[in-house]
């Protein structure tokens, strides 16, 4: 079976920020994990480019590439698990992370505190860190 993990947009924009994570993902993905989030996070981390490309010193264009690049797939949660992830966290932002991750049974990588106590299985990026 193979290996999945939910990404949040936190995380994302900490690759694309810091390096880090951005660094992880690619590893893990050569590794054969797959990483997953949702359209949202995906709408979520465009709207921060132009910040994180100010932040960095660079050209927009340049962070667009670094995001495209990265080895992740976005999808849409199913309307079942949608209706079942709001029942269980607190911020509406974080519903359709959650119900990817109850859908497909899996990990959410993120440093957010609110996924903790949802059934799911939170990893952050120090664990990940540790795991290579």
């Amino acid at each position: 079976m193979e290996e999945k993990i939910a990404v949040d947009s936190n995380i994302i924009i900490a690759a694309l920020l810091k390096g880090k994570a951005y660094f992880l993902i690619k590893e893990f993905s050569r590794q054969g994990i797959n990483f997953i989030s949702t359209k949202a996070n995906q709408k979520e981390v465009l709207k921060y480019l132009p910040f994180i490309a100010e932040k960095l010193e660079l050209k927009v264009d340049f962070i667009k590439i670094a995001f495209s690049l990265l080895p992740i797939r976005y999808l849409e949660p199913s309307k079942k698990f949608l209706e079942k992830a709001k029942l269980i966290i607190r911020d509406p932002d974080d519903v359709p992370l959650l119900a990817i991750a109850l859908g497909h049974k899996i990990p959410v990588w993120t440093n957010d505190k609110d996924f903790e106590n949802t059934g799911i299985e939170v990893i952050t990026t120090q664990e990940m860190a540790k795991k290579n």
